[in-house]
């Protein structure tokens, strides 16, 4: 008997197993047997003590801890290695919007509205809050910063840039149309930004100086990521652009075609950049080259990689292994019970969670070629 044909057995039992009417929060999110059998192990099981009417909204991987905050500002903070609760807090009242935070010097800092917070983790608090009335009445974009000063665009379509020291406003900077900022990158020696209108706009980190401009063929709703000195664009132009930070220039030959228009931000892996989009999927896409690597129709986004082996979060409900050497599924895994994770580029090790508030890590065995 192959080994295919009793794995997919397994799964078979398990989609058929009676479902309780009332969910059991010790069982295990994912089958254990099955999470072995595909090669996996899990690390941890956690219970977090949601409401019922609370759901989980994101999950993050910053340093040693996994962050969970759920669609009432209330923020947890657990230990990756062990799945201990390190804390827990009411990072903002319940309704407000808050941006994803941006971890530097091992604290995580927020922007909530106008206002800045800064969680220490090791403390287990916010530190550090201060509100800046220079954004217009609130901030529009994860605000990024670097050792001299934080940046953070406003409702007043102006780049504001703040000394880090003492939080004082440095300088303003705006595009030549005044459009709207919704999205900034910073680095020790550039600063980049973009507009709705598609203008993506390279300027001295230390001054209003502009070093370049790209103007794409349409609006830029996702944000900007940074890969050393590479920015990539996505664009609702249905093209992901790849510009040298420094100079604005092509890093690819053509910008990667995806079919729709790009709405979400890539995920950057070691050698791989993977794209969703939307009706089509989740791409991988070469750094180096801009080509496709595979496309997973049914794909929403990666978990971990380990070596050559990407793990990724697809529909109805499935964990897919795609193997980036050859563009070929190695195995899929039943993950039906799944509605949150956390997307870790750090290391190999993945995080699922269910609104039920239960919490799994699960490792991946040794580097995969």
């Amino acid at each position: 008997m192959s080994k295919q044909f009793i794995f997919c057995f397994l799964m078979l039992v398990l989609l058929t197993l009676p479902v309780s009417a009332k969910l059991d929060k010790s069982s295990s999110l994912v089958s254990p047997s099955l999470v072995e059998y595909a090669g996996l192990s899990v690390n941890w099981q956690m219970i977090l003590a949601v409401k019922d009417t609370e759901k989980l909204d994101r999950m993050y991987v910053f340093g040693k801890y996994l962050y969970v905050l759920t669609d009432q500002n209330y923020l947890v903070c657990i230990g990756r290695n062990r799945g201990n609760i390190r804390f827990g807090l009411q990072l903002a009242p319940s309704g407000l919007p808050v941006y994803r935070p941006y971890y530097y010097g091992k604290k995580l800092w927020f922007m909530v509205g106008a206002e800045l917070l800064v969680l220490d983790p090791e403390v287990g608090e916010v530190i550090e809050s201060k509100v800046f009335k220079t954004l217009g009445g609130s901030a529009m974009c994860p605000l990024v910063r670097n050792k001299d000063r934080i940046y953070v665009a406003g409702l007043d379509h102006r780049l504001q840039a703040i000394t880090a020291s003492n939080y004082m406003a440095d300088f303003g900077v705006s595009s030549y149309d005044n459009s709207k900022i919704n999205s900034v990158l910073a680095a020790e020696d550039f600063v980049v930004f973009s507009t709705e209108r598609g203008n993506i706009i390279g300027i001295t980190p230390d001054g209003p100086q502009k070093r370049w401009q790209r103007d794409v063929s349409g609006r830029v709703s996702a944000s900007l990521v940074k890969d050393g000195e590479y920015v990539y664009v996505p664009c609702e132009d249905t093209k992901l652009y790849k510009f040298n930070a420094f100079t604005g220039k092509n890093a690819w030959s053509l910008p990667f075609q995806t079919g729709n228009a790009v709405l979400d931000p890539p995920i950057i892996g070691e050698k791989v950049v993977y794209q969703y989009i939307d009706v089509h999927g989740l791409y991988a896409v070469n750094k180096d080259s801009g080509r496709k690597i595979w496309q997973v129709k049914a794909g929403l986004n990666l978990l971990a990689e380990n070596g050559n082996l990407a793990y990724i979060i697809a529909q109805p409900g499935l964990l897919v292994v795609m193997n980036n050497s050859t563009g070929m599924e190695m195995y899929s895994v039943n993950f039906a019970a799944v509605t949150d994770y956390a997307v870790n580029t750090t290391d190999s090790s993945f995080y699922i969670a269910d609104n039920a508030g239960r919490v799994m890590s699960i490792k991946t065995k040794g580097p995969q070629k």
